[in-house]
């Protein structure tokens, strides 16, 4: 199951997405291909842990923080060239 949680960006609002514990993708709400890469419907949930994490990791971003991109467990979905891009 595919689970998702909205976070408040300064560029606008931002889906995150996890399937058990890792992220496997983030969209800005609105875009051309918004969760395209998602095989089945996403259910929200805020509490799960890894998008706790994800969230956490944004927050330090946008604060002006350089977080390591490797304290996030990522398993991205999509061919090569998509997960490249």
């Amino acid at each position: 199951m595919f689970y998702s949680t909205k976070y408040a960006s300064p560029i606008g609002e931002l889906t995150i997405a996890c399937k058990d514990d890792k992220l496997v993708g983030l969209w800005m709400d609105g875009q051309k291909y918004y969760g395209g890469t998602i095989p089945e419907e996403m259910v929200e949930r805020n509490e799960v842990r890894v998008l706790g994490l994800a969230k956490s990791w944004l927050d330090r971003y946008f604060a002006g923080e350089k977080p390591a991109i490797d304290e996030l467990p990522l398993a991205p979905i999509g061919t090569g060239f998509r997960q490249g891009v």
